[in-house]
């Protein structure tokens, strides 16, 4: 018991030689302790951790915005994706407005076609009496198809207002 009271001494009465050295400046404990070669490798580990650990984190923190940017673009890419499909919808319905449009022209055309064959075979003067009854476009539309003569002498039966008229739509 007497030896461990001993060393016990010894050990106090060092660290408090050591503190007062330290203390009056005497003795650098600090470059001692930093200057070992396990403290010093240790702080240099530490160093290296803690900027790994920031690189870390920083890389974390792009990472995250990155991910945030990405379903951002996945969004635009579905909206843009839905407005295509609506403007290949409205194409597609335009097409088939247009085929419709088109084969009505065509019937139209036809049934036009029929009445310049009938008004061909007709006399001028009895084509005459029927064309102030007619729609002023119907009119326009089989006289532009008739035979120039044929036009004249209808025209030369019409009234004249009628026949005015008439000749300025085909002037158009």
């Amino acid at each position: 018991m007497k030896k461990l009271i001993y060393i016990f001494l010894f050990l106090f009465i060092t660290a408090y030689i050591i503190w007062a050295l330290h203390f009056f400046g005497i003795l650098h404990l600090d470059d001692m302790i930093v200057n070992t070669p396990y403290i010093k490798e240790r702080l240099k580990t530490d160093a290296q951790y803690d900027r790994m650990m920031e690189d870390y984190y920083s890389l974390e923190n792009a990472n995250d915005d990155l991910r945030a940017e990405n379903e951002e673009l996945k969004q635009r890419i579905t909206e843009l994706e839905n407005q295509v499909s609506q403007k290949d919808e409205r194409i597609t319905n335009l097409e088939n407005e247009f085929k419709n449009y088109r084969a009505t022209q065509e019937d139209d055309q036809k049934r036009v076609e029929k009445l310049v064959d009938i008004y061909s075979n007709m006399e001028p003067d009895a084509a005459a009496r029927l064309i102030p009854d007619l729609q002023m476009e119907t009119t326009v539309q089989i006289i532009k198809d008739l035979d120039d003569e044929q036009v004249a002498e209808i025209i030369s039966n019409l009234p004249q207002e009628i026949a005015i008229s008439l000749t300025e739509r085909l002037r158009e």
